[in-house]
């Protein structure tokens, strides 16, 4: 089961297709580097809740840094077309005072969800049940086929990326907007120096560097 971003309201059936082929193909040919953006994004989410908390939103939890971070939250503002935002900018925007905190609850956001706990539990087992398997034969001394090997170290890199995604948001196909009165460009203003180089992705890149697009692709953006 690989969590993937939110796509963008642009995307087509046949992108989205594509998208889920190349990262079925990544998890096939290389599981650990699944493993390694799942874990990476993970990271990103514990620092999110922790910074959140220090703000006083004690209501912020990895299910929100989880979906923030993977397109989640799309900004309004009245001088341009809304856009996605990461958690370390929806940190930022509150800590400035330009964003409310949103009332979008962990129950409302899981709800946008696909994810099933019972066959992520009844894969989990199974794959635990295999490794098990292999281990005791080789304990035994019994032969292991290099088949064996291979579908262990898959599985393996596959339930480490299942632990890391446990409360990110599977297969969600809507964003949340969250607007704000002020302008953008007062908001680059404000920031001074820091947000005067051009930005790739969003106006907000001098906070953190929007992987939105970058990271829905492991082969490029299309």
């Amino acid at each position: 089961m690989i969590h993937l971003n939110v796509p963008a309201k642009t995307d087509s059936t046949w992108c989205l297709i594509l998208r889920k082929a190349r990262w079925l193909t990544l998890a096939l040919l290389a599981p650990e580097l699944v493993m390694l953006f799942a874990c990476g994004q993970w990271a990103s989410a514990k620092r999110s809740v922790k910074d959140m908390q220090d703000l006083g939103y004690k209501g912020w939890t990895m299910v929100h840094a989880f979906y923030a971070d993977s397109g989640g939250f799309m900004l309004q503002a009245p001088d341009c077309v809304a856009f996605p935002i990461t958690a370390k900018q929806v940190h930022y925007l509150i800590q400035q005072g330009h964003l409310s905190m949103s009332t979008i609850t962990k129950e409302e956001i899981w709800d946008k969800s696909r994810a099933n706990m019972f066959a992520k539990a009844v894969a989990s087992f199974q794959a635990a049940w295999l490794v098990a398997q292999v281990i005791a034969r080789g304990i035994q001394h019994l032969p292991v086929t290099l088949l064996e090997l291979s579908t262990v170290a898959l599985v393996t890199c596959t339930g480490a990326a299942l632990f890391f995604w446990f409360s990110k948001p599977l297969n969600v196909d809507t964003s949340t907007t969250l607007e704000v009165e002020v302008n953008i460009a007062q908001v680059l203003v404000w920031a001074g120096d820091k947000a005067e180089a051009p930005f790739r992705d969003t106006p907000l890149d001098f906070i953190e560097p929007n992987l939105y697009t970058s990271s829905q692709m492991p082969f490029g953006k299309h």
